[in-house]
């Protein structure tokens, strides 16, 4: 475990691990393609902060992310927008 890995229940009962290392660079081309609606580049940055999850699939595999819901993707990109907002927060 990594010191800045989480787990979160999910309102879906589903729980998720996020943590790793997320550069500048990293969030820059994730929030350009969250803007522009590439999910395939968005999927592929998912895939390298989520470790763990009960949802069908592997997370780390982008194309495991085409399987989910879109209520289960949001709840899964909300939860990783508050760990990055969380991450930002405990280097200031």
């Amino acid at each position: 475990m990594t010191s800045n890995e989480r787990t979160v229940t999910l309102t879906d009962g589903h729980t998720i691990t996020i943590g790793g290392r997320v550069t500048m660079g990293d969030f820059r081309r994730w929030a350009k393609a969250e803007q522009s609606g590439d999910l395939e580049t968005v999927y592929q940055h998912l895939a390298k902060v989520i470790i763990r999850w009960d949802y069908p699939g592997d997370p780390k595999a982008p194309e495991s992310y085409d399987d989910l819901t879109f209520q289960e993707y949001r709840l899964i990109n909300e939860a990783v927008a508050a760990w990055l907002r969380d991450e930002v927060a405990a280097k200031n």
